[in-house]
């Protein structure tokens, strides 16, 4: 069982960065502009990966700074509770 928790970590990081891409290539890839007005700069696509790719990044680190801003406040607030029963 425990080895399964690495694995799925590690596709966990790869859909982090492979995903924003696919939904960016999907988009761009669509056949929503005319013909005569051509299609979108090389730029925006790489721009909008780029972005999408950080974003994700971004939310990824905040959830995990999160996670253990959350640990640390419960282990004082043990230590806490444990040191005033301790005391009476």
């Amino acid at each position: 069982m425990s080895s399964i928790a690495p694995q799925t970590a590690f596709l966990t990081y790869l859909a982090i960065f492979y995903l924003p891409m696919t939904i960016s290539t999907s988009v761009f890839g669509m056949n929503i502009w005319e013909m005569n007005k051509g299609a979108p700069k090389f730029c925006a696509v790489i721009a909008v990966m780029v972005g999408l790719v950080l974003l994700a990044f971004l939310v990824y680190f905040i959830m995990k700074w999160l996670e253990n801003w959350n640990r640390n406040r419960k282990e004082r607030i043990k230590g806490r509770v444990e040191r005033d029963l301790s005391e009476t």
